[in-house]
């Protein structure tokens, strides 16, 4: 463990402290906002390894936070934890869509958040597992160790730890086709509790950053019915 910096944004301050103690007592630095604008503020300054995001917060929502985040140089690629009561699917969605990386219901289990962390620090700082092996084909050159991508000298674009994971998994085998299921496995996890719909969530934020790249849109294609495929 490199002693990674861990932002804890909350606006309970009993909540607060138990997250930001149980954090260090794990072996990583917290820091901590109570409001979204100081964590816009942590965010930005800090530079840190995981944000564990509150979504309900006394100044703006979590997830206009996590929209902002994204749309940062400095913070764009940075994962982002949701936490909130809010359990319904469509809450879930909607952070996943706003470029969140995960999602958890209060009341936290602290064990659980602690291996998420670690989860998600291991994709980011490995290339999600995959070694250290580019993958170059029809012009793109996928980057594990810059969790980047770009096509005939263009400009890489920058992906956040689970976009970079689906592309990997999909661009590793070009042209088989993968069910939603297959890709939810193999991106969070067999254990993980995440839906399907999840699955479309994180293809279009990946879609929507690919087509800054020439031909980009095209590299992931969807198989009706079915899932998805790296072009084909």
């Amino acid at each position: 463990m490199a002693n990674e910096r861990i932002l804890i944004v909350e606006d309970d301050r009993s909540t607060l402290r138990m997250l930001a103690e149980s954090v260090e007592a794990a072996g990583y630095r917290a820091s901590v906002a109570q409001t979204a604008a100081g964590a816009v503020a942590a965010a930005r300054a800090q530079q840190p390894d995981v944000i564990v995001l509150d979504l309900v917060l006394p100044d703006r929502s979590g997830l206009e936070v996590c929209r902002e985040l994204r749309g940062g140089a400095s913070t764009d690629g940075v994962p982002i934890i949701m936490v909130t009561a809010l359990g319904e699917p469509a809450d879930k969605v909607s952070g996943l869509d706003l470029g969140a990386d995960d999602y958890m219901v209060k009341p936290v289990d602290i064990p659980e958040l602690l291996a998420r962390i670690r989860a998600l620090l291991r994709r980011h700082q490995s290339g999600q597992g995959e070694g250290s092996t580019a993958i170059a084909v029809d012009g793109f050159v996928i980057q594990p160790e810059r969790l980047s991508v770009k096509r005939d000298g263009s400009v890489a674009v920058q992906l956040t730890a689970l976009e970079f994971k689906l592309l990997y998994q999909l661009a590793a085998r070009p042209d088989e086709i993968f069910s939603r299921q297959q890709l939810q496995s193999l991106v969070w996890g067999q254990e993980h509790g995440n839906t399907e719909r999840a699955v479309d969530v994180l293809v279009n934020r990946l879609r929507g950053k690919l087509d800054a790249l020439p031909k980009g849109s095209s590299i992931v294609r969807t198989v009706r019915g079915v899932g998805y495929r790296f072009r084909g």
